[in-house]
């Protein structure tokens, strides 16, 4: 647990990320930023902007798929990070979070828990790709400066 959670903050760290869990000392960082819905982003309101949206954060995890030798799957390595949603086409992503790692049986996910009921206020850069014969979905994501509990804001 040590060597994770030292991975994660070597990672946030290395990076120059600012995203790390906001107090409710620093809750003004999330106020005064133009908050937007996920059905505005989908529509690429908010292109290029530094906007807020509130939403629960769900990890959006990869795993391998291999045959593991005891039968429980507990081999497959995964990772991943977070995402808001609200509908089957649109996925907002949100970057610069450290994210998920471990295997399909230990999940490990960093800031947040692997399974998140509380809803949170995300603050930063949004930027938008417009579905087209190309591409099926329009796809979304935000370059998370800070973030705190909604309810704080």
């Amino acid at each position: 647990m040590r060597i994770f959670l030292a991975m994660a903050l070597a990672l946030t760290g290395c990076t120059g990320n600012k995203a790390t869990h906001v107090t409710q000392t620093q809750a003004d960082n999330c106020a005064g930023v133009p908050v937007l819905t996920l059905e505005q982003l989908k529509r690429g309101e908010g292109q290029e902007q530094r906007i807020a949206v509130d939403g629960v954060p769900t990890p959006l995890t990869m795993c391998t798929r291999m045959l593991c030798p005891d039968g429980t799957g507990c081999c497959n390595k995964c990772k991943g990070g977070y995402v808001l949603h609200n509908d089957s086409d649109y996925r907002l992503s949100l970057t610069a979070l450290p994210g998920c790692t471990g295997t399909s049986c230990d999940l490990q996910c960093v800031p947040f828990a692997a399974k998140a009921t509380q809803t949170y206020r995300f603050v930063g850069v949004h930027h938008h790709t417009v579905a087209n014969n190309d591409t099926r979905f329009a796809a979304s994501e935000i370059a998370v400066e800070t973030y705190c509990p909604a309810e704080n804001r």
